[in-house]
């Protein structure tokens, strides 16, 4: 296991890069090369389990944070809200300005709710406005439900771990049941149903206990070393073995394949990885979040811009989209993540 001086598990912190661009690829990549030639198509068309790696990832990193440790709310929630609201808004904002300003769209009353639902994290609780403005800020929301909840979620597991363990892995069960059940008809579905099948933090949050069970069995044995190499790799040949070969009527988009992630995570916590404990992926890491709530906005303008101006082809402008994309998130975080998080760490103390 290797740390860097934020405590954070460096080989974990270059996987979010690559799942942060695994959600740009899934997004803007179908018309651009290599993907575009790429078959089977399954591999891209799912790129956005990367979201689930994300919840599953953030109840580990949460857990071994704060577990055995006293937890002030306060100073806690007030991290977290540093950690992503900021560039949250920037994006946003970004979002509208490119959606009704260069576009010269109205602003309407239902894009006036829209908004408000967004900038408080509400999108993913109701009906209709999971997916509006910046799309991909819907797992923001459910990530901001995981952080209000998660001192409670940690109380019970130090309180009954049995109870808790077993309570997550009923949730696991009865999310893919439900979602298995629910995802052939999709198309035949009411609104409420299908957003709520598909984005509520309910149908979503075992994932993120998940990912706090595995946080358990890291620390627990965390004196324990892990003499398998392969793990990481294997899990990942298994991953894209499934999207490969998957019938259209299975979905993996509430987690089904959260235990493989987490047996990946904890693989890679144990384990030292040339590789992914390279400085500049590292970096990448540490700014992806920029890559992946800014890409929207981001790729947007670069579109427009294509449309007025350049007329570059879908693989021209998908690669410059990644590169502007990672400068400015590279921007962005030096000005406004660093700042911010700095500031909130001093909080409290």
């Amino acid at each position: 296991m290797a740390i860097n001086g934020k405590n954070q598990i460096t080989a974990l912190t270059s996987t979010r890069a690559i799942a942060a661009i695994m959600v740009f690829i899934y997004h803007y990549g179908s018309w651009a090369q290599p993907f575009i030639s790429m078959s089977p198509k399954n591999l891209i068309r799912n790129g956005n389990i990367a979201v689930n790696y994300f919840f599953v990832l953030s109840g580990f990193v949460l857990y071994i944070a704060h577990a055995g440790k006293p937890l002030n709310y306060l100073p806690y929630i007030v991290k977290r809200l540093a950690r992503i609201a900021p560039l949250y808004w920037v994006a946003l904002a970004a979002t509208l300005a490119i959606s009704y300003w260069f576009n010269y769209a109205p602003i309407t009353a239902n894009v006036v709710q829209q908004t408000l639902y967004s900038a408080l994290f509400l999108q993913s609780y109701i009906p209709n406005y999971a997916l509006t403005l910046n799309i991909p800020a819907w797992s923001l929301s459910i990530e901001m439900f995981f952080y209000l909840v998660f001192p409670a979620l940690l109380f019970a597991a130090h309180k009954k771990f049995k109870v808790f363990a077993t309570a997550g892995i009923i949730l696991y069960l009865a999310s893919q049941l439900i979602h298995l059940h629910y995802y052939p008809i999709r198309g035949q579905l009411g609104d409420n149903i299908l957003d709520t099948v598909f984005f509520s933090p309910i149908i979503h949050i075992n994932q993120f206990i998940i990912g706090m069970l595995g946080g358990y069995i890291y620390q627990k044995t965390i004196d324990r070393p892990l003499n398998i190499p392969f793990i990481p790799a294997a899990v990942l040949a298994i991953v894209a073995l499934v999207l490969a070969c998957k019938p259209p009527t299975i979905s993996m988009q509430v987690g089904l394949l959260s235990p493989l992630f987490l047996l990946m995570i904890i693989a890679l916590a144990k384990r030292r990885s040339a590789i992914l404990e390279w400085r500049p992926l590292v970096y990448l890491g540490e700014i992806s979040y920029g890559i992946y709530i800014l890409q929207y906005p981001v790729y947007g303008a670069l579109y427009l811009l294509n449309n007025h101006y350049f007329n570059f082809n879908g693989t021209i402008l998908f690669y410059a989209g990644l590169t502007m994309l990672i400068l400015t998130s590279e921007l962005l975080y030096r000005i406004i993540e660093m700042p911010v998080n700095n500031w909130a760490k001093r909080f409290g103390k």
